[in-house]
């Protein structure tokens, strides 16, 4: 009987560690572009803050790389890709919602979804129901929600900090907006 208590106890403790996991996803709006063209390159301040992103997350364990079908975006991930050598998997700036469930479906994974100033606050508030605004020339976001699975339901957290050289403009006293 003793054997059977124990064996339950054990069985029970591996269900509830098992059915533990985080996912964390990484957002950033694309780096700085030369233009306001439909698909302009980075600058070279631009390539500089993919090369800082991709020092900002080569230890995180990132495993895949989403990016819209844009040059600038992709020009963004490509210093991650390259030194993890991955693919990026591509989406359609249409289709950004549909990643909503694709990402909150994923266990202990670590990704990183570069967008826009328009469809990143969206891909955040779909995943968080948190509302943010990225202005016109801000690029230095680093935004993680965390996907925390636990054996009485999913909890998701949402952080905000920033990466390589601070935006021109913005001070440590003017925080980005939040809705």
């Amino acid at each position: 009987m003793k054997s059977l208590r124990s064996f339950s106890f054990l069985l029970i403790g591996t269900f509830l560690f098992v059915s533990c996991s985080t996912t964390d996803i990484y957002l950033v709006r694309h780096a700085e572009k030369v233009d306001d063209s439909r698909d302009p390159a980075l600058t070279a301040a631009g390539h500089q803050r993919a090369n800082d992103l991709r020092d900002a997350l080569i230890g995180k364990g990132i495993s895949d790389i989403y990016c819209s079908d844009f040059l600038r975006t992709r020009q963004t991930g490509q210093p991650l890709a390259t030194a993890l050598n991955k693919n990026m998997i591509l989406y359609s700036m249409d289709t950004v919602l549909q990643l909503a469930p694709i990402l909150r479906s994923l266990q202990e994974k670590r990704v990183l979804v570069v967008g826009h100033s328009n469809t990143t606050p969206a891909l955040i508030k779909a995943l968080t129901g948190v509302e943010i605004k990225i202005e016109h020339a801000d690029y230095d976001n680093l935004f993680l929600v965390q996907v925390i699975r636990h054996p009485f339901g999913i909890q998701t957290t949402f952080h905000r900090s920033t990466f390589g050289v601070p935006t021109e403009g913005r001070h440590e006293d003017s925080p980005m907006q939040m809705k």
